[in-house]
This record gives structure tokens, sequence and C-alpha cells, in this order.
């Protein structure tokens, strides 16, 4: 929701760490990432919708949880040091080419040095 909100708002793309309803294909049926540098991600959410320009400066809006959460566990199950919570940002899963022709899902992660800006975002859960 809130990416979609950020694309109509301002026009610009958006990207995602993950595969699927997260992140678009390409023409070819692969994931697109933002940093053609950084195969592993980020990716684009939608790389081939023409309504939305390409950010060339400033930022990219980019979904990542962070890690997963346990919606019925107590907090002390699921609290993390900010080592954790720093790789848990830029784990990412996307789609590529595997060496059949055919495509393969795979998991990776990208350079912290990539993130300059951080969006907290905490909704009402009730």
């Amino acid at each position: 929701y809130t990416s979609k909100l950020v694309k109509i708002v301002t026009g610009y793309k958006t990207a995602s760490n993950y595969f699927g309803a997260e992140h678009g294909r390409n023409v070819s049926g692969f994931s697109t990432p933002v940093f053609p540098v950084s195969t592993q991600g980020p990716f684009w959410t939608d790389p081939n919708d023409d309504r939305f320009q390409t950010p060339s400066r400033g930022y990219v809006l980019t979904k990542s949880h962070c890690g997963a959460r346990c919606a019925s566990c107590k907090p002390d199950d699921y609290i993390e040091n900010h080592h954790l919570f720093l790789k848990d940002c830029l784990k990412t899963e996307y789609i590529m080419r595997n060496g059949n022709g055919g495509v393969t899902k795979m998991k990776g992660h990208y350079d912290k040095k990539l993130v300059s800006r951080a969006i907290h975002l905490i909704r009402d859960p009730f």
C-alpha cells in the first residue's frame, strides 16, 4: 500500500527486496535491479510500467521487512540486535536465469553502502 501510494503521489518508481507480488519482472521475466552494479537487489517493483519515472537522483523507496516477525509471539521472542536487524534489511529474493535457460528463485543480499536513509513504518495493529 505505501509503495503504491508513493508512486501515485510522486510519479516515481519504487523498489522491493522481495520477489512475487512485491516486485515485478522485466520483459524477459527476470528481476530488474535498481543499481546495475548490485545484481542481488534491490529490485524495481514495476520495471515495465511507463506511467512512473525512474528517479535520476535522490532516493528510491525500497520495501524491506528487516527480518521476519511473529504476530502471535511475545516481544522477547523476536527482539534483535542492530547487527542482525541490518543483515535482515539487506536480504533479497529475486528471479534470474539458471544454467538451463529457465528461471530460478534466488536469495541474496546487497551492500549496506547502497542505503543512506531509512523510514521505519509502524502500522496500527487494530
